[in-house]
């Protein structure tokens, strides 16, 4: 009984923190950790990019609750840099298994790199307004970003 209690309340302070953004518990899931089983080279160093950019979301989305803008700026950074590199983790002919890419990315690339560029640019936008304090900007800001993240993995992504 003991054990099931704490795994409720693990959950339960997991959900809040997740409650931050509506929309954050649909850029990742719980079974990311289970796709990185068997990754390799660049698809393992995207994949592990990708999950790196989950937690900062979720650091973001803290920081927002908590109202500590100030400590936006790094996971912000950390973003906008994946976004900046993330097309150049997608060379042709690596989708290997256990990789959730879709191959319409190679088909689409130039809209790939499009969407690509939006997340690093709604990541520096974000960053931007958490250094000047703009609270009234920054939630709607942070949405977009993961809106941005969420139309990609719609387009891209299984």
């Amino acid at each position: 009984m003991k054990n099931t209690s704490f795994l409720c309340v693990l959950l339960a302070v997991f959900f809040m923190a997740m409650g931050a953004s509506n929309d954050l518990h649909q850029v990742g899931s719980l079974n990311s950790a289970h796709a990185h089983s068997g990754a390799t080279g660049i698809v393992k160093d995207r994949m592990d990019r990708f999950k790196d950019s989950q937690t900062a979301l979720k650091a973001i989305a803290a920081a927002i609750k908590a109202q500590e803008f100030n400590a936006i700026d790094a996971p912000a950074q950390l973003i906008a840099q994946w976004g900046d590199e993330m097309v150049a983790y997608f060379p042709e002919g690596s989708n290997p298994s256990p990789s959730e890419a879709l191959n319409v990315i190679w088909q689409e690339m130039d809209q790939f790199k499009t969407m690509a560029e939006a997340n690093a640019n709604a990541a520096k936008r974000l960053k931007q307004l958490a250094l000047s304090g703009d609270q009234s900007k920054i939630k709607p800001a942070f949405n977009e970003l993961v809106g941005s993240c969420k139309s990609c993995h719609q387009k891209f992504r299984q």
